[in-house]
């Protein structure tokens, strides 16, 4: 018996050291600047597809050893030293020669809602609705955001700032402080909360956003348009 364990232990070890390090990379990987996503790698086995705030580029692309080399269609090349953690999930890239430009580790994830919610580190499954729905997420600096949703099958209600609401009118008080004179009637929350929530819960969180200064909310849904796979700019109606 011990035998056999050994043999398996040995094939499972030669097994994963096989696999070659363009695989490790397939995927999307995506960084962002607090709640804007600023750039997302799309490694595929015959491209890299690299998306920010200036537009998109492709290249060709292959691996040796922790080194990347990109070639782009312009025939520019870059070099990029990586290190993955070692989970395989988080991504560190350094551009050779260029020690001014910082890259911010990169997260995989299916689309940009699975980003999200890694980031957030929360499950939130949001309600459907078949309903028109406003555009919320754009002025986003308008946006205080509640995030409502489930770690380990435990409900959480937090902040971009907190893992709670015990902070929520001091964090408020801050935010209003510190946004324009004309923005401060437009403030609002933005209620990011999944499906599975009861009522009396979602009611229960809504009695202490009223204890706060703000007196706007919205609650976000997702609709057969928006289902935020490929950007975040949230949706929702006014409760």
């Amino acid at each position: 018996m011990k035998i056999i364990l050994k043999y398996l232990m040995i094939v499972l070890v030669v097994s994963c050291a096989s696999i070659k390090p363009e695989k490790k990379l397939l995927g999307k990987w995506y960084t962002s600047d607090g709640n804007n996503i600023i750039s997302e790698f799309g490694f595929y086995k015959d491209s890299l597809i690299i998306y920010d705030t200036l537009g998109s580029s492709g290249s060709v692309w292959r691996v040796s050893n922790d080194t990347l080399y990109t070639t782009f269609k312009n025939n520019e090349n870059s070099i990029y030293t990586y290190q993955l953690d070692e989970s395989k999930h988080s991504l560190s890239l350094e551009l050779v020669g260029n020690n001014d430009l910082n890259i911010p580790t990169l997260t995989k994830a299916k689309n940009t809602f699975d980003f999200f919610q890694k980031t957030k580190d929360i499950t939130i499954d949001l309600p459907l609705k078949h309903t028109p729905l406003e555009p919320i997420g754009f002025p986003n600096y308008l946006n205080f955001n509640i995030y409502a949703g489930f770690k380990n099958k435990v409900l959480v209600v937090k902040t971009d700032e907190s893992k709670d609401l015990d902070n929520l009118e001091k964090e408020v008080a801050f935010f209003i402080e510190h946004s324009r004179d004309e923005l401060k009637p437009h403030l609002r929350f933005n209620l990011i909360a999944d499906k599975r929530i009861t009522e009396t819960q979602i009611d229960s969180i809504k009695n202490i956003l009223n204890k706060t200064a703000i007196k706007q909310a919205y609650r976000t849904y997702k609709s057969k348009e928006n289902t935020y796979e490929n950007e975040m700019n949230w949706y929702g109606l006014k409760e």
